[in-house]
């Protein structure tokens, strides 16, 4: 969403209330309006203007609360389960099923549908990356290719649905996991608690064996 609508609804107003301003000094100006009708014309500039703040927090809120609806309603297309087992086929298997493609495309444009948060929006990223790794091997049958980043998007999977629940419930969204400059968990600048890629080093120490 480029211009949001209570900046448009601003940009509505905005003349109006340069004009009333115009009216009062050149009434200030030329002594060609009395006290009374000076007061009057004042008075209808604040109540604009407490008409104006009023709409764009009623707005405001009604944005927010659509935002909120929309993460709901994408949520699903996060699936943990269904990237943990895209996961295991291709790693394991060395299976790219027919429906792998489209999970992943789902979650691609899921991302592409929302206007984000800005708290959320490194973690947007990285996700986005991960999965735009995984779709071109994926697309091109290629499981060995695949295999690092289905593990990648699997483990940040469960990490991006945490911080779209963490935002939602209004708790403090955790920053995205570290993976450092090649791709591996970096253990000495993550988080306590990073259990989603502390499982994806175990799965993916799993695959080796």
């Amino acid at each position: 969403m480029s211009i949001s609508m209570s900046r448009r609804t601003r940009w509505l107003f905005a003349p109006l209330l340069l004009l009333a301003a115009g009216l009062i000094a050149a009434a200030c100006s030329s002594g060609g309006v009395d006290q009374d009708d000076f007061d009057a014309l004042r008075a209808q500039v604040g109540q604009l203007q407490t008409e104006v703040a009023d709409f764009n927090a009623t707005l405001a809120a009604t944005e927010e609360a659509a935002q909120r609806a929309l993460l709901f309603a994408i949520l699903p297309a996060f699936n943990t389960s269904a990237f943990h087992t895209i996961d295991e086929q291709i790693n394991n298997d060395g299976l790219i099923h027919a429906t792998t493609p489209g999970t992943v495309q789902r979650a691609l444009e899921a991302i592409a549908s929302a206007d984000w948060p800005e708290a959320l929006q490194p973690n947007v990223d990285q996700y986005r990356e991960a999965l735009e790794a995984l779709i071109e091997p994926v697309l091109d049958n290629d499981s060995d290719a695949a295999g690092r980043p289905a593990t990648v998007v699997h483990a940040l999977t469960h990490a991006f649905e945490g911080s779209i629940s963490a935002f939602l419930d209004g708790e403090e969204v955790p920053p995205p996991p570290d993976l450092g400059s090649d791709g591996e968990h970096n253990d000495h600048e993550a988080s306590e608690g990073d259990e989603e890629m502390e499982e994806m080093e175990e799965m993916e120490g799993d695959h080796d064996e």
